[in-house]
């Protein structure tokens, strides 16, 4: 199991000079991926620059695969909508928010991650995320 629904996210810093990230990797049977699962924080003033998806084994449901990014459990699509998890390799991820401080201006945001599907049941399915983005360093 990757994602952790019992591990509590924190801010990272690696310098204020340097691009930030999380990283999560999804499969299709983490335990709470339904519901959204927490991985990551973004800063107030965040300023996403990239949401990068690798699908190492593609999402098998049925009719429909999505994985999204989002600030809420429940709806877990306000960063990103869905990122295509049918085609396995590299991707640059749709903001639904758009790029840049849309999310994180009312301060700071817990990333949800989120696995829904309709159809028959996944039996396989991985993906990679990381989203990238740039501290509030103009104090």
């Amino acid at each position: 199991m990757l994602v952790d629904p019992t591990k509590t996210p924190q801010v990272r810093n690696f310098g204020p000079q340097e691009i930030q990230y999380s990283r999560v990797t999804i499969n299709f049977n983490d335990p709470g991926i339904a519901a959204g699962v927490a991985f990551g924080v973004l800063p107030q003033y965040a300023f996403i620059t990239a949401i990068q998806s690798y699908v190492e084994t593609a999402f098998n449901a049925g009719t429909t695969n999505n994985v999204s990014i989002g600030t809420t459990a429940a709806t877990g699509n306000e960063i990103s909508g869905n990122i295509a998890g049918q085609t396995a390799g590299y991707a640059n991820a749709t903001a639904a928010a758009g790029l840049g401080c849309a999310v994180t201006t009312a301060g700071p945001v817990t990333m949800y991650a989120k696995y829904a599907q309709t159809g028959g049941a996944a039996t396989a399915g991985k993906i990679h995320i990381v989203v990238a983005y740039l501290l509030n360093n103009d104090l």
